[in-house]
């Protein structure tokens, strides 16, 4: 395993280090005769394809109902890529995480804003949509300190969403808007966010955003 292995406990795992890559917990058993031509197997060298893979796991333990086990599943990704300095997953593991958390929850909010603010510095330009999906979750966590900073954060990822024509990070990125109180004062432009919602919404036939 890698020093800081996602089954280790201090990662969220369950299990206490062991089998550390380069140490004596690792190696064969002394008096041990391998053949020569015996296959020796490496498993778990591949840390940003751990990440992933608990990703996917998150997703379906989300799917399946369980939002306590996913939300341990996306740290646990989140913990990997870190470690391993993969920023994709690292900013995967980051949205999932943040969007099961409400804005509420507890810790402080704060750090939660550091924590996001500090994958978006990392992430390539060039990497737009999940940099949109990274405003959407900052923009979520700045509502309660500093809702002018919030709304343009917003506005950010609404534009980024605009200019990929991604109708699905659109609806995202204006149901967010919506939800986390984010309307502009004036009615008439808080009744054409929720006029695009709902026309999004019917285009990726989502029927809970739609009727939402």
């Amino acid at each position: 395993h890698a020093v800081h292995h996602c089954s280790f406990r201090e990662a969220g795992g369950p299990w206490p280090p062991h089998c550390i890559a380069g140490s004596a917990g690792a190696a064969f058993a002394a008096g041990l005769q391998l053949p020569r031509d015996a296959t020796i197997v490496c498993k778990g060298i591949a840390p940003e394809r751990e990440a992933r893979l608990l990703i996917e796991l998150g997703r379906a333990h989300l799917f399946a109902g369980d939002p306590s086990r996913a939300e341990s599943d996306f740290s646990r990704a989140g913990s990997v890529a870190r470690e391993a300095d993969a920023i994709d997953a690292l900013a995967l593991a980051t949205v999932e995480l943040e969007a099961i958390r409400p804005a509420t929850a507890g810790g402080d909010p704060l750090e939660r804003v550091a924590r996001v603010e500090e994958v978006l510095l990392q992430l390539p330009s060039d990497r737009a949509a999940l940099r949109a999906e990274l405003q959407i979750a900052l923009a979520r966590n700045l509502v309660s300190s500093d809702p002018q900073r919030a709304r343009a954060t917003s506005d950010a990822a609404i534009a980024a969403a605009r200019r990929l024509r991604d109708p699905k990070l659109l609806l995202r990125a204006v149901s967010s808007r919506a939800g986390l109180l984010l309307y502009p004062n004036d009615p008439r432009e808080r009744e054409a966010f929720a006029r695009e919602e709902v026309a999004l919404a019917r285009s990726a036939r989502d029927r809970g955003a739609e009727v939402l």
